[in-house]
């Protein structure tokens, strides 16, 4: 799940009703490309996973997304997959949604941070767990 800074907003689940109309890209996605989905979810999962061991675990969105989309072009054919079935989006901004998807329904509790002004359509997030030491 992920908080914000003071740690009094709490979110664990996508509610649909309350997004923006610009994260029907991001459901459309998930709905209707099963197949990229889950080549997405099992790269940014294993990323989270590797940040959550580190010492002081920070996920900065733009990052992990970036290296998981340049791998993805050496060992797989997901970038012509997706212009192929999702021409009208660009897969670092439904990555990021997929991530904060992710980020939401982690079993640790993350904070959220945008970098970039609220209104931004697509910020660049970051993820830091303040309890390590």
């Amino acid at each position: 799940m992920i908080t914000d800074i003071n740690r009094t907003s709490v979110k664990s689940e996508l509610n649909k009703e309350s997004l923006a109309d610009y994260w029907e890209g991001y459901f459309h996605y998930k709905e209707n490309s099963p197949e990229l989905y889950q080549i997405a979810q099992g790269g940014l999962v294993a990323k989270v996973e590797e940040i959550r061991k580190e010492k002081r675990p920070f996920v900065d969105s733009q990052r992990v997304i970036g290296r998981l989309l340049t791998e993805l072009g050496s060992s797989h054919n997901f970038h012509r997959q997706f212009r192929e079935q999702l021409p009208d989006f660009h897969p670092n901004q439904i990555l990021g949604m997929h991530l904060y998807d992710i980020m939401i329904q982690n079993t640790d509790t993350w904070t959220y941070i945008e970098t970039k002004p609220s209104k931004h359509v697509y910020p660049h997030a970051t993820y830091f767990k303040p309890d390590r030491k």
